[in-house]
């Protein structure tokens, strides 16, 4: 619950492993160095993906949320219990 392990692919050694909290249901995505994971309770939580450990955001959404963000186009897609969120990046 709530812990997020950053490993290295080639030797599957362990770089860094940290509690963040919360409950997931839905997958992490990642999107260039960003991790990206919305937390049932409806927080969306970015993470560094990378070497180091970094919490960038943690955006509350308002209501639960229980799926994996979707990614097409340039957007993102977050779905809460209510709501459909389009999410665009700069230009």
């Amino acid at each position: 619950k709530g812990i997020v392990s950053c490993l290295d692919a080639a030797t599957g050694a362990v770089k860094w492993r940290e509690r963040i909290g919360g409950n997931f249901f839905g997958s992490p995505i990642c999107i260039a160095d960003r991790l990206y994971c919305l937390e049932a309770g409806g927080e969306l939580i970015v993470l560094s993906a990378t070497d180091k450990f970094e919490e960038l955001a943690s955006i509350p959404l308002g209501e639960t949320a229980h799926s994996t963000p979707a990614v097409a186009n340039g957007r993102v897609s977050l779905r809460t219990e209510s709501h459909l969120y389009c999410v665009t990046g700069k230009k």
